[in-house]
């Protein structure tokens, strides 16, 4: 489990769009957003579908095999700071 002061730092991003959990140069785009409010810690992807049902969740993010039918998916940002994560949440929303 999350400690509380981990998930005080982690801010939740709905519909992004599959493009960016498949493309490095959008994730750099979507890390630099919150990037602009401090320090970002880790960027996660989920809510992805593996194309071929045999894999792991985790095998299709890392070969970039989704199903194509999925337009959007979620992602958690965790920031260094809570305050950092606050401003960022404030601003961005």
């Amino acid at each position: 489990p999350e400690s509380p002061e981990r998930l005080a730092r982690t801010l939740f991003v709905g519909n992004v769009a599959i493009a960016v959990a498949k493309e490095r140069k959008l994730q750099r785009s979507l890390r630099a957003l919150f990037e602009a409010h401090g320090v970002v810690e880790s960027l996660r992807f989920r809510s992805l579908v593996a194309g071929d049902k045999v894999v792991s969740k985790q095998v299709a993010y890392i070969t970039r095999d989704t199903r194509e039918e999925r337009i959007a998916c979620n992602a958690y940002v965790v920031m260094a700071d809570a305050d950092d994560a606050l401003k960022a949440a404030e601003a961005i929303n």
